[in-house]
């Protein structure tokens, strides 16, 4: 018998004997690690294609799912990921994939298991967005054509008009594997509380309101340049924790180990000599957006003045200091000042905020006091509905509330907590405090949730600019431009906001992040690309 075929069988009798028990292999197993992480909000499901809006349900699954593209570590551009290359054109992206990534039951993925995923996507119907808008990004209104070639491991996307940011959903769109899609099939709600992807960890727990635990995967080796398992946690726990001051009181007492803050509590945590502080750029815009929607009380016509007012009256950068205590970056703009297509002009274009010129401009548009509260012909303004969360703007909905009382409105404010999402989604406000985290630096994409119907059909909170035919216009010209033309469209629609107070902006956030500084021995290249949100969208090693 020949060498090779001894080699063969000695190799199947000494399998047969380890799954027997009759061999014992003793190796030096690997220190469990537990890392516990910082999630700010609850997370609707585990199924982010449904909750196409929510930023928390894509940022739950972070872990357990792989993408086709990751954000580079600066924050500008795309690296690989399962996908090792691509070319993009005006109208398509072919991207080349690995072989290996392989599923938690060991199932290899293809280019047409991935193209599978990428339909879910396209046609399970959402709670609020599409894919044209969503928390990561559009692909524009379709219709999409997409092709697999398992053969060359290809997939490709194209659709019919050009559309210049085609690849940063990629960025953030979950792969589900074959054995996810086979189980909605049975059940159309498998995905919300099970994950069934190729990522670095498994899914060992999940409970709203608490947790959600996860274990690594040792041989999970296809990530993004730069990750490994031999840098990662064996216990990864995202720990859910809402309000700011207990999430800091818990990084003091050593109950959480790293993740996201926002508010006056970074002060304390930026003295503890435990903590490594980095600040990242979070490309959102974020500010005070008004419901739009036909009969509301801020509808284009009938409320223009009252917008205007409110839009001169917050002043930017006393937001900043009450709720970032200055660590924000202040905008005149919906896009941050050094996004590409930023336009400078509308520094000079934006109100001085004065509370003083914000009365002057309902005096002229007939509007007065009665009784302490703004009036119109005798009839008062109706009582708005303010919505917020400390989560996001700790003290924030507290002082835009104090200018609006300054000029007469009746207000409550309601701080929404984990409800925030679906009651924005839903349209139930007057006012909100809008905040969104964007993973695309692609210029147009972070203000996605101003533009387009709202939901179900699209992700447009409050059905902002509702009735100007050229606030959409604008803004897809500018995505269906792919050369520098686009800045053009993009610096019209900056200007019509301020001409027409659409949307009021006040500070691009930056992520103030937090993590012991013990880390960096346990993991030198600590975090890697697969810590969930906002892990996935920046770096901090």
């Amino acid at each position: 018998m020949r060498p090779q075929r001894l080699l063969q069988i000695g190799l199947v009798a000494l399998v047969a004997a380890l799954a027997a028990g009759a061999i014992s292999v003793h190796a030096a197993p690997r220190a469990q690690t537990t890392l516990n992480v910082r999630l700010s909000n609850d997370y609707p499901s585990l199924d982010p294609m449904v909750d196409a809006t929510n930023a928390y349900g894509w940022a739950a699954i972070t872990p357990g799912y792989d993408r086709l593209v990751t954000v580079n570590a600066n924050g500008n551009g795309f690296g690989p990921y399962l996908a090792t290359s691509w070319v993009q054109k005006p109208k398509s992206i072919t991207f080349h994939l690995r072989r290996d990534a392989t599923c938690t039951d060991g199932h290899v993925l293809t280019a047409v298991d991935i193209l599978n995923s990428i339909k879910r996507f396209i046609f399970v119907p959402k709670r609020g967005g599409s894919p044209a808008s969503t928390s990561a990004g559009g692909w524009g209104p379709g219709p999409y054509h997409l092709h697999a070639d398992n053969k060359t491991a290809t997939l490709s996307l194209a659709v019919d008009k050009p559309w210049s940011a085609l690849l940063g959903l990629f960025a953030g769109l979950p792969v589900i594997c074959p054995a996810g899609l086979t189980a909605l099939q049975s059940n159309p709600h498998a995905l919300e509380n099970a994950v069934y992807g190729s990522g670095p960890y498994q899914l060992v727990s999940a409970t709203h309101g608490n947790q959600i635990v996860w274990k690594l995967r040792p041989n999970w080796n296809w990530g993004p340049t730069g990750t490994s398992t031999k840098t990662m946690p064996t216990n990864l726990v995202y720990k859910i924790v809402t309000d700011p001051t207990t999430a800091a009181n818990e990084f003091l007492t050593g109950q959480l180990d790293a993740g996201a803050m926002t508010g006056p509590d970074v002060n304390r945590l930026l003295s503890n000599s435990a903590l490594q502080h980095v600040s990242a750029a979070n490309w959102v815009v974020a500010g005070v957006d008004f419901n739009m929607r036909p009969g509301s009380v801020f509808a284009l016509g009938s409320g223009d003045a009252l917008r205007a007012a409110i839009y001169t009256a917050v002043d930017p950068n006393t937001f900043n200091q009450v709720v970032y205590a200055g660590r924000a970056t202040v905008t005149p703009s919906i896009f941050r000042p050094t996004m590409a297509c930023f336009d400078p002009k509308t520094k000079t274009l934006a109100p001085k905020p004065s509370i003083s010129a914000a009365k002057a401009i309902l005096q002229k548009a007939g509007y007065t006091l009665v009784n302490g509260r703004l009036s119109k012909n005798g009839t008062p303004v109706p009582k708005l509905n303010l919505v917020s969360t400390s989560s996001f703007y700790p003290n924030g909905g507290a002082y835009v509330l104090s200018v609006l009382q300054q000029l007469g409105f009746d207000v409550q404010l309601n701080d929404l907590g984990s409800t925030y999402g679906p009651v924005v989604i839903a349209g139930n406000f007057d006012l909100e405090m809008f905040y969104a985290n964007r993973p695309s630096p692609e210029p147009g994409t972070q203000a996605n949730a101003e533009f387009g119907p709202p939901s179900p059909a699209g992700a447009n909170i409050g059905d902002t600019g509702a009735g100007d035919p050229l606030w959409t216009k604008y803004y897809n010209a500018g995505l269906q431009n792919v050369g520098a033309g686009r800045c053009r469209y993009f610096a019209l629609v900056q200007e019509d906001n301020i001409k027409n107070h659409y949307f009021v902006p006040l500070v691009s956030p930056n992520y103030d992040i937090f993590y012991r500084k013990s880390l960096i021995s346990k993991f030198p290249s600590w975090p890697p690309e697969v810590f969930g949100f906002p892990w996935h969208y920046v770096s901090v090693g």
